[in-house]
């Protein structure tokens, strides 16, 4: 145990346990092992005790106290100069947090708070992405699509936030960025529903597990937001904008995969819902903790009593912004008792309270509640810190356009930099009269577009000669990439349009169902699109995040009218179905084509004939011989591909369309899809009648060939070999 005198209380580190901060110095000592004694009393206290789990801590609390006295803990108040706005609360929204000031008002906060009661101390949280002027912001590290990157920069941060006395975070934003002209945009981790999951499970795993990896002790507790609900068909729904109304399962996706189902069975500590408290209580059975959005809560009820009541009966914890005292209250718990019987409110209240107290001793807020302004200084510019920040920063820069191979450059003097800002997507006009006018020179010209969000790129990227996408860059980090110090390896996070129609005519609830802009040289500058020193970048993070999107069919295989991002399959609505596409591709002689799937996808390492999904805007031939081409290299025209037949999967939402072809020759030379298949062979007729029987071929695949064997032979036996193109 080591005793450390800092500014306003005493520091204690415990061998093997957490560490332990005290304005009074009062401890309880078992061997070398140090307690944090807090309140009017001076005994030691079941609650206080490190060595118990956080529930059982919890309870402990929470029996100690009265509905009267758990209630007001359960509002949300903000930190003024003054200290706490509208009464002692013991959660407090704050916005200056990295000053000393800062610190040192929260101390004095702190050590008020830990002479009182049961010495419970206030929480602090930050609202927003953390911003530091160090890490990019969301986009900027999503433009990385390196979930590892994003979850080392958030425990480091992590660590900054605590030793400024925070322990809160309202964020990282839960949210797929879908609509280019959506505010929040910027707050997100771009338009990839599976990117978006990725990086939030990571940014939460980075800012929970601080020092003690077990127990999560020291950690930020994340409040993620938005949650969307069931009416996310709905939410980007103003101003004229369409939407599917289809998009429900697509949205929730980073919440219930990202957020609550982390890796190890932890969760989010809380999530910020509008209306959905009941639909996260009873239909996804969620435990964590529920901020309301009191406001727009509020909107659906007579007074604020009826509100309040609803929120705690359908299974609320926190409440910002709400009128908060005592006759509230005890209106609320009336009405509660009214509804559900006596005794009903007080038994929410205590839920809430058991949700509430066992995220504060999780995160060990009770045990470590200090600011140490000095502490954070040293994280803050120590140096393992600064190069990940510094790294990440490099690494969000998207190059997008080297069109005369000007890269790297030997001279920043060799070129004319302009930078381009936006308002919403369009840029402004100040900035694109500077481009022309610096145009006019003899010089290149370098065009940094300031992403916050998608922008419009008619009246920009012809005028230059090289194009970067700054989404949170510093300017000597995009000096370093112009003059070769860092070579580009960002990725688009999200897409260009190609002009102001495919804004006006997307559906704002969909993902990647806009055209991409193309510039000069027929680059799309889309999902996942950037540039190195020497090309187009394609490689893993490409791969992973695959941005596809299909038409929308009825059972007929008539369209919708709206796209299906491929991230939705598993979640689509009744009577909405995309379609697949299925070859049979055999030889002169008869063999048939099979290829064996990657370990990276569904039926590891199983075998099957080539399919795969109709992009939008394809026919069901033209998607069957780009699969062919994709997974196999070998490219078939229209007429060598016979319909074998159509089948129609209720269960899975696909309408599948399997087709016959020809291979040129009995020695193919197959060029098998890295990502998707790992070896190829060829069968005789009789050998593949086994191979598609047995535990060895995909299963899905076996239920259709066995319904439709004949017509499958009967396409095959009527192709005519064809000559070798």
């Amino acid at each position: 145990m080591r005793r450390i005198i800092c500014s306003g209380y005493v520091r204690y580190e415990n061998g093997d346990g957490p560490v332990i901060t005290s304005a009074g110095d009062r401890i309880h000592t078992e061997g070398q092992q140090v307690f944090r004694v807090a309140g009017e009393s001076d005994r030691f206290l079941p609650y206080m005790d490190w060595r118990l789990s956080p529930v059982q801590r919890a309870e402990d609390l929470a029996a100690r106290m009265s509905p009267g006295q758990i209630l007001p803990m359960l509002s949300i108040g903000f930190e003024t100069a003054a200290g706490a706005c509208g009464g002692s609360h013991v959660n407090l929204v704050t916005g200056d947090y990295l000053t000393e000031e800062a610190c040192v008002r929260r101390n004095a906060l702190q050590h008020a708070a830990e002479r009182t009661g049961l010495g419970i101390p206030l929480r602090f949280c930050c609202p927003g992405p953390v911003r530091n002027g160090q890490l990019p912001g969301p986009l900027g590290s999503a433009a990385l699509f390196d979930p590892g990157a994003v979850r080392t920069s958030a425990l480091l941060a992590g660590e900054i936030l605590r030793a400024a006395g925070i322990s809160g975070l309202v964020g990282p934003r839960a949210s797929i960025a879908t609509d280019p002209r959506w505010s929040v945009f910027p707050e997100t981790f771009g338009t990839s529903a599976q990117l978006v999951t990725d990086a939030l499970r990571a940014a939460i795993e980075g800012f929970q597990a601080q020092k003690a990896r077990e127990t999560g002790a020291d950690g930020i507790s994340c409040v993620t937001g938005v949650w969307p609900g069931f009416s996310s068909g709905n939410i980007f729904s103003y101003e004229g904008r369409k939407c599917t109304g289809h998009s429900a399962g697509l949205h929730l996706k980073p919440f219930v995969e990202g957020a609550w189902k982390l890796a190890g069975g932890g969760t989010a500590d809380a999530v910020l819902a509008r209306t959905e408290v009941g639909i996260l209580r009873d239909v996804y059975s969620y435990k964590g903790i529920i901020m309301l959005d009191w406001l727009n809560w509020r909107n659906r009820f007579d007074s604020d009593a009826q509100a309040l009541a609803q929120a705690v009966m359908e299974g609320a914890d926190l409440f910002a912004a709400i009128p908060a005292g005592p006759e509230l209250f005890a209106d609320m718990m009336r009405i509660v008792d009214r509804e559900e019987g006596a005794g009903s409110a007080e038994r929410h209240i205590r839920e809430s309270a058991l949700r509430v107290f066992s995220c504060m001793f999780s995160r060990g807020i009770y045990e470590n509640p200090y600011a140490d302004f000095d502490r954070m200084r040293r994280l803050a510019s120590d140096t393992a810190y600064r190069n990940l920040a510094g790294d990440m920063r490099r690494g969000s820069i998207v190059l997008l356009k080297d069109m005369k191979h000007l890269l790297p450059l030997t001279r920043l003097c060799d070129v004319n930099i302009v930078t381009v800002r936006s308002h919403g997507v369009y840029p402004i006009p100040e900035d694109v009269k500077r481009l022309q006018a610096a145009k006019k020179s003899r010089k290149p010209l370098a065009v940094i577009l300031s992403c916050h969000q998608p922008m419009l790129l008619q009246d920009v990227e012809p005028y230059a000669d090289i194009l970067l996408a700054d989404c949170g860059a510093k300017s000597r980090d995009i000096f370093d990439v112009l003059t070769g110090r860092k070579e580009p390896s960002g990725l688009l996070p999200f897409q260009f349009p190609a002009d102001e129609s495919e804004i006006g005519g997307h559906f704002a609830d969909v993902p990647f169902d806009m055209n991409s802009y193309r510039d000069a040289d027929g680059a799309l500058y889309g999902f996942a699109y950037g540039r190195n020193y020497s090309g187009v970048i394609s490689d893993g993070r490409v791969s992973r995040y695959n941005s596809e999107s299909w038409d929308a069919l009825d059972r007929d295989g008539n369209h919708l009218g709206f796209p299906l991002a491929r991230i939705m399959a598993k979640s689509l609505d009744p009577g909405i179905y995309h379609r697949v596409v299925i070859i049979y591709t055999e030889t002169p002689s008869g063999r048939i084509l099979v290829t064996q799937r990657a370990p990276v996808k569904t039926y590891p390492y199983h075998w099957e004939v080539t399919g795969g999904s109709v992009l939008r805007g394809e026919t069901p031939v033209e998607g069957a011989i780009r699969e062919l081409k994709e997974e196999t290299g070998i490219f078939r025209v229209p007429r060598q591909m016979i319909r074998a037949y159509t089948h129609v999967d209720d269960g899975r939402h696909c309408i599948y369309d399997a087709f016959a072809t020809c291979l040129p020759d009995e020695k193919p030379k197959i060029r098998l899809q890295e990502g998707e298949t790992i070896a190829w062979r060829l069968l005789s007729e009789e050998d593949f009648r086994a191979c598609v029987e047995s535990d060895e071929f995909v299963a899905s695949e076996q239920g259709r060939y066995r319904e439709h064997r004949d017509e499958i032979w009967s396409a095959l036996k009527s192709l005519i070999p064809i000559e070798k193109v």
